[in-house]
């Protein structure tokens, strides 16, 4: 299992970082892989709520179903695959200076001959993280 960690501060409160960052439908805003992303849980959202998203990482297309195991509003969310590849996103908000501090923190197995290409995958999938984060960050302090 592999796993990396990132964060970045936030000049907005927490509460709306939580609120931006919790609602699918503003993934494909500031996730450069996601291309589309939508609740299919009917009911409040909690623990067992599932997200359906399309999305593109280096060159492969792809359609999954994450799972939320984890619901802390305004604390922290947790979401793993239930189809695709075997992976785990937890996203931890912290008030720190009137703004917040926001990390994720990703795991994920590769399998199969794609496991020739891990230094590679953990490496682009660090940058694109970086690069994300800076981009939601551009996003919540322009409004």
């Amino acid at each position: 299992m592999i796993t990396f960690k990132k964060h970045i501060f936030i000049n907005r409160p927490k509460q709306e970082v939580f609120d931006f960052v919790s609602d699918p439908a503003n993934a494909a805003k500031w996730r450069s892989t996601i291309q589309s992303a939508e609740w299919i849980s009917q009911g409040s959202v909690g623990i067992g709520s599932r997200i359906r998203q399309v999305s593109k990482f280096m060159g492969w297309k792809q359609e999954n179903t994450t799972e939320v195991t984890a619901w802390d509003p305004p604390n922290h969310i947790t979401q793993k695959f239930i189809d695709g590849p075997s992976s785990l996103h937890t996203f931890e908000f912290q008030s720190k200076h009137n703004g917040t501090d926001f990390t994720v923190t990703g795991m994920m197995e590769i399998k199969g001959i794609l496991r020739l290409l891990t230094g590679l995958i953990v490496r682009q999938s660090e940058k694109m993280l970086e690069a994300e984060l800076s981009t939601l960050k551009l996003i919540l302090e322009e409004n």
